[in-house]
């Protein structure tokens, strides 16, 4: 329970890029997920094996031409596509850098990355002692993602659910209904703030044994979106459970669809408190405490490198720092999944 206190050929680059001075800005570059940039401005985002681009990755090169798809040996090798600078698209199968098999009708343009969102909040309680400022958590929640820096989500993306609304059944359905929309290139959101047990959050109609909504739903819902980025965020008391489980518009909101596209993609879960430990009101800031120092963190104050853009690990490190110390250590953030640490959250105007 929660508790109140005071207190992203042509004579085109259809080589790898040069190795001067190249550096691995992060993860694993020798073999696992990375980021690796190049003398050029040149950035390549995915698999490595032995030290070499290998799998799945995304490169970003130089004179603004972008190669999205499977690598060998540190050159195109398999199905991807070359997007030019001067807006030409190359899409098939590649062997050792060539392009072997063109497909047809290629223009295309590519699909530009979506968010998809269900917000829920729950204050009002009929088996539990209600809670003060859930609900309102929720609806700033719900601004910021309607915000640019949160991606200018529109309505027809996001669901908010408040109070009586948020239901069991409502929760389910919204999630499988918004989530099931989302393709390999976007973004799933999930925010629940509100009671929580060890192995559960609780809705607004759980009658004190009936209706809670299982960690493992979650995370068996999220598994089955295509979304390439999955983010859960919840502020409630013993959120930490959920890490016990394995998962598989304006100028501003595109600066953030860009940096989606840089990321390797994951699922991550952000949480209020550890297993064991409450999460905590109050009645100062008139909000939850970790939902306070979460929206200060994507509202820029987590921006360490300075690069106008937020991404989960620098959220995580500010939102950990902030409620520990604020509640001198009895509340304890935690971050979990198998993620790009790069991953952005937000960005600012």
């Amino acid at each position: 329970m929660k508790t109140t206190i005071n207190i992203i050929l042509v004579v085109l680059v259809l080589t790898s890029p040069t190795l001067l001075a190249a550096q691995c800005v992060s993860g694993n570059c020798e073999d696992g997920q990375g980021t690796f940039e190049y003398q050029d401005n040149t950035v390549y985002v995915g698999s490595f094996k032995n030290g070499k681009a290998d799998g799945y990755g995304v490169c970003y090169y130089g004179n603004k031409d972008k190669y999205v798809g499977e690598w060998k040996n540190h050159t195109f090798h398999g199905k991807g596509t070359m997007y030019t600078a001067q807006g030409e698209i190359l899409d098939g199968l590649w062997e050792a850098g060539e392009l072997i098999t063109k497909t047809q009708g290629q223009t295309t343009p590519k699909h530009q990355p979506k968010i998809w969102a269900v917000v829920v909040g729950v204050a009002d309680y009929t088996s539990l002692k209600s809670l003060n400022y859930t609900d309102d958590d929720a609806y700033r929640m719900y601004s910021f993602l309607k915000s640019p820096e949160g991606g200018a989500v529109p309505d027809e993306q996001i669901r908010l659910l408040i109070d009586d609304s948020a239901t069991k059944k409502k929760i389910v359905t919204a999630i499988h209904e918004v989530f099931s929309k989302a393709n390999e290139e976007d973004i799933v959101f999930f925010y629940f703030s509100g009671h929580g047990l060890k192995e559960a959050f609780l809705p607004s109609d759980f009658d004190g044994t009936q209706n809670k909504v299982f960690h493992k739903e979650i995370v068996a819902l999220l598994d089955q979106s295509k979304a390439k980025h999955k983010i859960c965020i919840v502020d409630a008391c013993h959120a930490g459970g959920i890490a016990n489980l394995k998962s598989g518009a304006d100028l501003t909101a595109s600066k953030l669809y860009q940096a989606f596209e840089q990321s390797a993609g994951g699922t991550v879960f952000i949480v209020s408190s550890k297993q064991e430990e409450s999460s905590i009101e109050d009645r100062g800031l008139r909000q939850g405490i970790f939902t306070h120092f979460l929206i200060k963190a994507l509202r820029g104050l987590a921006d360490k490198d300075g690069n106008e853009v937020v991404t989960v690990k620098e959220a995580f490190q500010y939102i950990e720092t902030n409620v520990t110390a604020y509640t001198n250590n009895y509340q304890t953030p935690i971050i979990y999944g198998q993620y790009d640490e790069n991953m952005p959250i937000s960005v600012l105007r």
